[in-house]
């Protein structure tokens, strides 16, 4: 934590209640048509779904389960049942309209992982469940393919087509409780609609952390619940006869109750978020068209040349398969950082106060305008005055923008301490904005690191051209990245 974020966390205690983080919301809000919210339950020690919920947000949503989960014909079977609905609202062009993706919801983080064991289970997959039907076996690779992408651009930072539940919770309040705790969805909603004073809010948040809302079930209930239902139908399989239909609606009705209050839950998180007063940052508009490029270039694109009997690249499920690989998503992910504080940076004054507490900014006052004519040139730079000595991560040499009009930019040139503060020299800006009036004298501005994001997403670039081409020496300073593909 930043000590912004430490100081922010002591005010919500003294206060007694999460307090809103920020003047505006950092992440877009779909419409219910285009929002949805998928839960998962597993069997301890499984990695596949023993349930799913998925559905809009005010509708009712499906459920789907089997007895037991170990049988991979029958979850196959389930998952394909689930497969046509999720592409359809990723816009998969068999299924969809085939441009623009949803806003998919998910709980907690616990049920946005499960989409790597998805990618894993079923990308490659050579089973079509108990029909073996070869219409199932594409539908769950492409269930394999859909869950992967996902799976990426959800940690992709500022992305806006996959929303975690608690994270969207965090981004918009500051919780008076240690982090640890923060994972629970049930536990943040209950400090949020609960009131009185701290002791109400804690009392009952706590009584909501006993229930569990990840992938895996409450202990007791799987043990004493569940456990004596599966022997049961399980030994009726083994002795070759048809499971009790008691028994299978019992397994389902218990697993039901759990999806449903999994899904219930996330619908209050998105509702309470809709109905926040503050609203949506502006720049929010460019991170979800970058959302959509994403979508476009790493899941439709591929999607689009699959179903034309085309070769196309599929991201390898296990991880980047070699220096390049990595690279290229690594650079892409410090871009997104970029983009993200660039975009809402100028909508929020609070995130400017956390940039300026981490050195990422600087605040100060125009003490002089300086103007130097050379021939039919003008160079101009502004002297600034600050009061106090921040630590500042803008080093001399760096390109930096006026906050508010990007049009203006220079080059810090030069820190030297001063009365007990600081004063920095800004040179080379741009006479746009009429840099060199003298009345920008005495006002107080703020200036941000100016064209990080372009020359990361250059170097992306660059490795992504690299690792197409073949040249002398790479077999010694990388490694061999041959893309799989599906020819």
């Amino acid at each position: 934590m930043s000590p912004f974020e430490i100081i922010r966390s002591l005010e919500a205690y003294r206060a007694g209640r999460p307090l809103p983080r920020g003047k505006k919301l950092r992440q877009t809000i779909a419409s219910p048509q285009e929002t949805l919210i998928v839960a998962f339950v597993r069997m301890g020690g499984e990695s596949l779904p023993w349930g799913i919920a998925y559905g809009k947000p005010g509708e009712a949503p499906k459920l789907l389960t089997v007895p037991d989960p170990r049988k991979r014909d029958q979850t196959a079977d389930m998952m394909s049942r689930f497969a046509p609905d999720l592409l359809r609202h990723l816009g998969h062009p068999a299924f969809g309209d085939g441009t623009t993706p949803g806003q998919i919801w998910f709980p907690n983080p616990s049920h946005f992982d499960m989409c790597h064991n998805l990618a894993f289970a079923y990308t490659w997959t050579k089973g079509g469940g108990t029909s073996s039907s070869d219409g199932i076996r594409e539908s769950l690779r492409g269930l394999g393919r859909a869950a992967h992408w996902l799976f990426l651009e959800g940690n992709r930072p500022g992305q806006q087509a996959v929303i975690i539940a608690t994270d969207a919770l965090r981004s918009a309040f500051t919780f008076p409780v240690e982090q640890v705790r923060q994972g629970h969805l049930g536990y943040l909603l209950a400090l949020l609609s609960t009131t009185g004073d701290r002791k109400d809010r804690e009392a009952v948040a706590r009584a909501s952390e006993r229930v569990s809302v990840g992938i895996t079930m409450d202990p007791g209930v799987e043990k004493h619940g569940l456990a004596g239902l599966i022997d049961s139908y399980n030994e009726a399989i083994k002795q070759q006869q048809a499971p009790d239909k008691q028994v299978v609606s019992q397994i389902d009705t218990i697993l039901k109750e759990e999806l449903l209050r999994r899904f219930n839950l996330t619908c209050t998180a998105r509702q309470l978020l809709v109905e926040d007063k503050r609203g949506v940052n502006k720049g929010c508009v460019k991170l979800a068209t970058r959302t959509i490029q994403q979508h476009d270039r790493e899941y439709l694109g591929n999607e689009r040349r699959l179903a034309e009997g085309e070769r196309a690249f599929i991201a390898p499920v296990e991880g980047d398969h070699g220096s390049f690989g990595s690279a290229i998503r690594y650079n892409l992910y410090n871009l997104s950082t970029a983009e993200e504080v660039e975009c809402l940076v100028d909508d929020d004054p609070e995130i400017q106060e956390e940039l300026i507490a981490t050195g990422e900014a600087i605040r100060g006052r125009i003490s002089a305008v300086l103007v130097q004519k050379v021939g039919r040139s003008k160079f101009i730079s502004w002297e600034l005055e600050i009061d106090t000595e921040p630590a500042l991560h803008i080093r001399v040499g760096e390109r930096v923008c006026l906050l508010g009009n990007i049009k203006i930019a220079g080059k810090l040139a030069k820190v030297e301490p001063f009365k007990g503060g600081r004063r920095l020299v800004i040179e080379d800006l741009s006479p746009k904005g009429d840099t060199s009036k003298s009345e920008w004298r005495g006002q107080e501005v703020v200036w941000l690191g100016a064209g990080s994001a372009g020359i990361i997403e250059r170097k992306a670039w660059e490795y992504l051209k690299a690792a197409k081409e073949q040249r002398p020496g790479d077999w010694l300073v990388h490694d061999s990245w041959k893309p799989r593909t599906n020819g």
